[in-house]
C-alpha cells in the first residue's frame, strides 16, 4: 500500500491540480533496501513567462523553491529544505556494512538557500547562493557534536556545470552525452567549514546496450559526521554517490573518490537488465562493488529490482534493492 501511495500522489497532484498552470511535472520514486524505505516525491510548474515553483518530499526532507527570470539567460531563486527527523541519515548509520547503533543520534535540519543562476552560454551554468542553516542536535549525540553546532551557521555556494545531453533519463539516472560540474561551499558558524565536489557523468547507446559511467571527486576541511560527504547506495538516482552493495549514506568521509560504470540491455521497450561496477576510496576506506539489475515498465510505473554485492578488504556482503517510479506531464 505504501508502494502505491508513494508512487500515486505526484500523479494525483500533476492531474488534480489543473490551475491555470502552463506546464506542470510530477515524478514519485520508492526506494527500498534492507530496513529502510524512502519515498522521492517532486512537483514541478512552469508559466509562460519562466516563473516556477517546486514542492518535494525526500525521505524526511520536505523542500519548496520558486524561481524568477530577472533577464536573459539570468534567474534568479529561493528554496528551504525542511528536515525534522534523521537528518544526515543520523539515525541510521554503519560500520564494516553492519548497523552501528552506537553512531546513531536524534537531529534535525533546516536550510535556506537564495541565489542567482546564470545561463553564460548553450552549454555552461553558474550558480551563485547565500546559505542560511541550522542543525538540532539530540542530546543522544556526542557532546563535542552538540557543543560544534550549538549555532545557526551561514555561507555561500558556487556552481559551475557544463552539459552537453543529447536525451535525459532522470528517474533511471541516465543520460546520453556528458555532463561536468564543480561546487564549492564555505560556511561559518561555531567553526569554518568548506567542501568541494567535482561530478562527472557520461552515457550513451550503442545499439541495444546503453553505456553509463560516473566519477565524483570529493574534498572537505573542517568537517564532521554531520557536515561530511554522505556516500553509498546501490540504486542509479544517486548517481555519483552510488557505491553499489553499500547501504545508503554508508560512508561519511572528508575526502575520497567514486568511480562507478554500468551497462543496460534493452530486450524490449518494457524491458531491460544491466550490470554495475563501483570504486570508492577514501583515507580510511577503499571498497569494490558490483550489481546486477533489471527493469520492467508495467504502464505508467517502471520497477527496478537488483542484487550488489560489496568487496573490501576482509569483507563481503550481499544487498537486495528496488526503486519504484512513475511520472505525469501536463502542458
Amino acid at each position: 500500500m505504501r508502494c502505491s501511495l508513494a508512487v500515486a500522489l505526484p500523479l494525483l497532484f500533476a492531474t488534480g491540480a489543473a490551475c491555470a498552470a502552463d506546464m506542470r511535472l510530477g515524478t514519485g520514486l520508492l526506494l527500498v533496501e534492507p530496513g529502510q524505505a524512502a519515498p522521492v516525491i517532486d512537483l514541478r510548474d512552469t508559466a509562460a513567462n519562466g516563473n516556477a515553483w517546486g514542492l518535494g518530499i525526500s525521505g524526511w526532507t520536505l523542500s519548496g523553491s520558486i524561481e524568477r527570470p530577472v533577464e536573459r539567460g539570468r534567474r534568479v531563486f529561493l528554496s528551504a529544505a525542511l528536515t525534522p527527523y534523521n537528518a544526515h541519515s543520523s539515525r541510521r548509520r554503519y560500520r564494516d556494512g553492519a548497523r552501528a547503533r552506537d553512531l546513531e543520534y536524534d537531529s534535525g535540519s533546516y536550510l535556506l538557500r537564495g541565489g542567482m543562476r546564470v545561463r553564460a552560454g548553450e552549454h555552461h551554468t553558474t550558480e551563485i547562493a547565500a546559505v542560511v542553516g541550522r542543525e538540532v542536535i539530540g542530546d543522544d549525540a556526542p557532546a563535542a557534536i552538540r557543543r560544534a553546532w550549538r549555532s545557526p551557521y551561514a555561507g555561500f555556494t558556487w556552481l559551475q556545470r557544463y552539459r552537453r545531453v543529447a536525451a535525459d533519463d532522470p528517474l533511471a539516472g541516465r543520460i546520453h552525452g556528458v555532463e561536468m560540474s564543480s561546487l564549492v561551499e564555505m560556511y561559518a558558524g561555531n567553526r569554518l567549514w568548506s567542501r568541494l565536489t567535482l561530478t562527472e557523468t557520461a552515457g550513451r547507446p550503442v545499439g541495444r546496450i546503453q553505456l553509463r559511467q560516473t566519477a565524483m571527486l570529493f574534498e572537505g576541511s573542517g568537517l564532521d559526521r554531520v557536515s561530511a560527504f554522505p556516500i553509498g547506495g546501490s540504486w542509479d538516482v544517486l548517481g555519483a554517490s552510488a557505491v553499489y552493495g553499500s547501504h545508503y549514506a554508508e560512508y561519511f568521509p572528508s575526502r575520497g573518490i567514486v568511480i562507478n560504470g554500468g551497462a543496460d540491455y534493452v530486450f524490449a521497450r518494457s524491458w531491460e537488465a544491466g550490470a554495475r561496477i563501483s570504486a570508492f576510496r577514501s583515507r580510511s576506506v577503499m571498497r569494490k562493488g558490483a550489481a546486477l539489475q533489471t527493469t520492467v515498465r508495467l504502464g505508467g510505473l517502471r520497477v527496478t529490482t537488483g542484487v550488489a554485492v560489496a568487496i573490501g578488504p576482509g569483507e563481503r556482503h550481499t544487498i537486495v534493492y528496488a526503486a519504484l517510479s512513475a511520472a505525469a506531464f501536463e502542458r
